[in-house]
């Protein structure tokens, strides 16, 4: 069954979906934490005294929540291309019938 899209619209559709699920899976806080924690990894690695315990503590949590936004990244990724491209639209409703 051909839908008459171009690829073009097809990879559009799917941004689209992409971006409003990414959002709603992983709160726009979550990515700012990581961006926090990424720049205090780079702090603690150029002080000369740093705490070598503190920062391995560090990097293991903000590989943790890397992994976790990933995660879910790939899942919008996924829910948004079964949605854009499994054929499902949106019914049709004739106001004027009863």
């Amino acid at each position: 069954m051909s839908t008459g899209r171009t690829l073009t619209d097809k990879i559009a559709d799917t941004r689209a979906a992409f971006a409003i699920l990414r959002e709603e899976i992983t709160p726009t806080a979550m990515r700012e934490v990581l961006e926090d924690m990424t720049s205090a990894q780079r702090q603690l690695a150029a002080a000369q005294d740093g705490d070598a315990a503190a920062y391995a503590a560090l990097v293991q949590a903000s590989l943790q929540l890397h992994r976790a936004i990933a995660a879910n990244d790939r899942t919008a990724m996924i829910a948004a291309a079964m949605l854009t491209q499994s054929g499902i639209a949106r019914p049709v409703i004739d106001a004027t019938e009863e």
